[in-house]
């Protein structure tokens, strides 16, 4: 159940999971398929109140794996034992809840660092508790895995959110919401309103460029 929910919803993941020693695939999987969950609530509640609500019991249920309570479902049991067993911090999965929130409310961000920030707390925090889910290397203490592997982590979760976002940018513009920076769109003469306007600006291409640029340019210096 959980492996099928990150093959629907989160396809690159779990191709890249495969290629990870079995021993370890069904740790990666309890912490994609957390993402896939909290990452597809605003699809599946009206208003944004109700995906308060399941953030919330998504936080809540977190902080007990953190504190060593039990688990409801099959998902947290897992992930209460990739936590146990990996120590990995939870912090960085609270952070992730948290983060997604935003994706509740049409505003789309203000400054490129803040898109950036997103999905460091987010896709960035996935890629660094991988690494301590794959172990150490070469000799090297957990401690020194996470801190040689942090900035490679950061750029790479950049890289795949624009990615990802991008890849859905017609679907999220349907939906009402409009995920390139305000600051962006400025500097390309456009407002977030123009972005849901028909026919849609021609500049709105120049705006995708500059994101897949962002992108490009994360992922070189991830593989650095």
């Amino acid at each position: 159940m959980i492996r099928d929910l990150v093959r629907r919803h989160d396809r690159p993941r779990y191709y890249a999971s495969l290629f990870a020693p079995a021993e370890h695939r069904g740790a990666l999987f309890a912490l994609f398929a957390l993402k896939a969950e909290v990452a597809r609530i605003p699809t599946l509640v009206s208003e944004p109140g109700l995906g308060e609500i399941r953030l919330q019991w998504w936080r809540e249920a977190l902080e007990r794996i953190a504190d060593g309570g039990t688990s409801e479902t099959p998902h947290l049991a897992a992930l209460g034992e990739a936590v146990a067993r990996y120590r990995l911090p939870v912090a960085p999965l609270t952070a992730l809840i948290d983060a997604h929130r935003g994706d509740l409310y049409a505003d789309p961000p203000a400054t490129v660092g803040d898109l950036e920030g997103f999905f460091g707390e987010t896709e960035s925090a996935l890629f660094q508790l991988a690494c301590l889910v794959l172990g150490e290397k070469d000799g090297q203490s957990r401690e020194a895995t996470a801190k040689n592997t942090a900035e490679a982590a950061g750029h790479a979760g950049i890289a795949y959110g624009l990615a990802l976002r991008l890849a859905a940018l017609a679907r999220d513009l349907a939906r009402g919401r409009c995920i390139v920076p305000v600051e962006m769109l400025a500097a390309h003469g456009l407002t977030a309103e123009a972005m849901f306007s028909a026919p849609v600006p021609e500049a709105v291409a120049n705006v995708v460029s500059e994101l897949a640029d962002k992108a490009e340019n994360h992922l070189e210096t991830c593989a650095r």
